[in-house]
This record gives C-alpha cells, sequence and structure tokens, in this order.
C-alpha cells in the first residue's frame, strides 16, 4: 500500500506542476524552497517534462527532481507513508 500512496503523492505532484506553472509562479516557488534544489536544477527538471507528454514519464522525472531537492531517495519515503 506505500508504493502506492507514494505514486499517488509524485503524480499529484507532477499533475500540480504541469497545470498550474504555465498559470502561476507558485508552483516554481514552492520547488525553488526545497533544501537542495537549485535554479539550474528547476530549468532541467522543466526541460525534461517539455519533452514529453506521457504521464508515466513525467512521474519518474517528478520523482527523480524530488529525490534530488529532498536529498533523500523516495523509496526511504514509502516506509513513513
Amino acid at each position: 500500500m506505500s508504493t502506492l500512496k507514494s505514486n499517488i503523492l509524485v503524480g499529484m505532484c507532477s499533475e500540480i506542476f504541469v497545470y498550474l506553472s504555465q498559470r502561476h509562479p507558485a508552483p516554481r516557488q514552492v520547488l525553488l524552497s526545497l533544501p537542495r534544489l537549485a535554479p539550474g536544477d528547476l530549468r532541467d527538471y522543466e526541460k525534461a517534462l517539455a519533452e514529453t507528454c506521457e504521464p508515466k514519464k513525467q512521474k519518474q522525472i517528478t520523482r527523480s527532481m524530488l529525490s534530488l531537492a529532498l536529498g533523500i531517495s523516495l523509496e526511504i519515503i514509502k516506509t513513513y507513508l
């Protein structure tokens, strides 16, 4: 069940960013407030998302970005969900 919760949360993060980032600066501001995410990392994330419309690939890209930004593997987070 924890893997499902983790996947749902990552999917929601991805969908929120893709949908809202073109309409409002808040998604970018939130991501830049994460401990280890630099502006260049955010640009790389946006570029990678722009290269695909496939939701599964966007989730994978988002999972990698969140792992980088938080400085931990999201596999570890699954144990707490």
